[in-house]
């Protein structure tokens, strides 16, 4: 299951949008989407209620001030709306 997870991780980021030098270099882009994975797995799991508290705890304040990272954290976010994305 972790090597999935990995590879998902992998797909994924080849979709993300661009970021800036600053949010490359500094990793804050890398941390976000391993954090957004992390998010993913906990819907994935049915941990709903867990996974809004992390956006709201981690997430969120990553992507504050930071528009290319909060338009993907809202694409993201929107698997709450599903009960099993992965169907």
């Amino acid at each position: 299951a972790h090597s999935d997870s990995a590879t998902s991780t992998i797909d994924n980021m080849s979709d993300a949008p661009p970021v800036s030098a600053d949010e490359w270099e500094s990793g804050v882009w890398l941390r976000f989407r391993l954090h957004t994975q992390q998010f993913i797995e906990m819907v994935r799991e049915g941990r709903a209620a867990e996974a809004l508290d992390f956006t709201e705890a981690i997430l969120s304040p990553m992507a504050e001030g930071r528009p290319r990272l909060s338009a993907y954290l809202q694409e993201v976010v929107v698997l709450l709306a599903y009960g099993h994305p992965e169907n």
